[in-house]
C-alpha cells in the first residue's frame, strides 16, 4: 500500500488562505497541484508545486505551496529534500501559520535520518519559538521518544 499523508502525519493545519488577490490562474494551480497530493500522486505534486512557486512566488498560497512540497518529499520518504523545502518555508515566510509544523517536520527528517542531534536541536528551538502551540506538545513527545532511544 503506498504511504499516505494520514499515515505520515500529523500535517499542519490544511486552512487555505482566504481567496483575495490571488489570479484565478493561480488559485487553480494551487488547487491543481494540492489535489494531486491529496490523491496520492506525490511525484507529480512536486512538480507542479515546484511550477506553482516559480510563476506565483509571491501568492498568497506560496507558504502553503512550500510548506506540501516538503509534505510530499517527506511521504516519500526522501528526509533531505524535505528538510530542504521545510527550511524555504521557515526562511522565506516567516509570517505563516506553518512555520511551527515545518520545523516540527524538520526535526522528524533530521530523526528518520538518524540525527538526533540536530532533531533535538529544532524541536527544542520550537519550543522556544512557540511554546504552548500543538507543534510544541508534538515536540516534546517526540523528545522523550528520542531519549528513550539514546543509549
Amino acid at each position: 500500500m503506498p504511504p499516505t499523508l494520514a499515515a505520515n502525519a500529523p500535517a499542519a493545519p490544511a486552512g487555505a488562505p482566504v481567496p483575495g488577490a490571488d489570479s484565478p490562474a493561480s488559485e487553480a494551480a494551487y488547487r491543481d497541484a494540492f489535489a494531486m497530493l491529496k490523491a496520492g500522486q506525490y511525484e507529480e505534486s512536486i512538480a507542479a508545486f515546484n511550477t506553482y512557486l516559480q510563476q506565483y512566488p509571491d501568492s498568497q498560497y506560496a507558504d502553503n505551496a512550500q510548506y506540501w512540497l516538503g509534505e510530499a518529499y517527506y511521504v516519500l520518504r526522501q528526509f533531505e529534500p524535505a528538510i530542504e523545502q521545510y527550511q524555504k518555508l521557515v526562511q522565506n515566510y516567516p509570517a505563516s501559520q506553518k512555520q511551527s509544523h515545518a520545523l516540527l517536520k524538520i526535526a522528524y527528517s533530521y530523526s528518520e535520518l538518524g540525527l538526533n542531534d540536530q532533531a533535538l536541536a529544532v524541536l527544542n528551538d520550537l519550543k522556544a519559538r512557540f511554546p504552548g502551540s500543538a507543534a510544541a506538545r508534538l515536540a516534546d513527545e517526540r523528545i522523550q521518544r528520542i531519549r528513550a532511544q539514546a543509549p
